[in-house]
């Protein structure tokens, strides 16, 4: 089974539950307003977060986030695009995007200063 059927499968078994006669549905418990908050917008915000941080276009990977979160884990792995104040800056040996607080680059080890924002 995919892993998107496996989730299906688990939020329809959070959605229903059985009474001892049938299954009847959890509408007192659980409501679709909040049901939708949690598996689309909650991924496609996150997703949008992580975009921003990696120089990446925003709302593009909030929609995609949206629709298919396992993209979350593309965008959270997903070496930045450009130099992200605060976030990520360049090496000037190597080229290579490593974090804005270190003080030397990650891939070649060349000493680059640290910046402040």
């Amino acid at each position: 089974m995919c892993p998107a059927a496996c989730v299906r499968t688990a939020l329809w078994y959070a959605w229903m539950e059985y009474d001892g006669q049938g299954v009847t549905a959890m509408y007192e418990y659980i409501k679709p307003a909040f049901l939708v908050f949690l598996i689309v917008i909650v991924p496609g915000v996150s997703g949008g977060i992580m975009a921003a941080n990696r120089g990446r276009s925003v709302v593009g990977w909030c929609l995609l986030c949206a629709l298919f979160f396992p993209l979350l884990l593309y965008i959270h792995f997903a070496k930045p695009l450009c130099e992200v104040e605060g976030q990520f800056r360049k090496c000037s040996n190597c080229g290579e995007f490593f974090r804005w607080d270190e003080p030397d680059c990650s891939y070649c080890r060349s000493a680059q200063g640290v910046k402040t924002v």
